[in-house]
């Protein structure tokens, strides 16, 4: 089965991830995504992570994220 996990996050959230960790608006997404998980925030990947565990296909899209947007651009060349 294949699941896409939708969310969003805080403004201030995001403010404070990127703050605290500088110089990850520029990593390539994957970093960020990573770096995003770490934090534990809400929902952070708990499902998507326990559903690959399962054997599922599971992705986790931060809908607001217009750094991580940015990165995924980047390096499929759409920026």
């Amino acid at each position: 089965m294949r699941f896409l996990l939708v969310s969003t996050d805080y403004r201030d959230f995001l403010d404070w991830l990127y703050n605290q960790y500088s110089g990850l608006a520029t990593q390539p997404y994957d970093a960020q995504v990573r770096s995003r998980a770490e934090s534990l925030f809400g929902l952070a990947n708990f499902y998507s992570s326990n559903l690959q565990r399962l054997g599922h296909e599971a992705w986790d899209i931060d809908a607001n994220n217009e750094f991580m947007q940015r990165a995924w651009e980047r390096q499929r060349g759409r920026a």
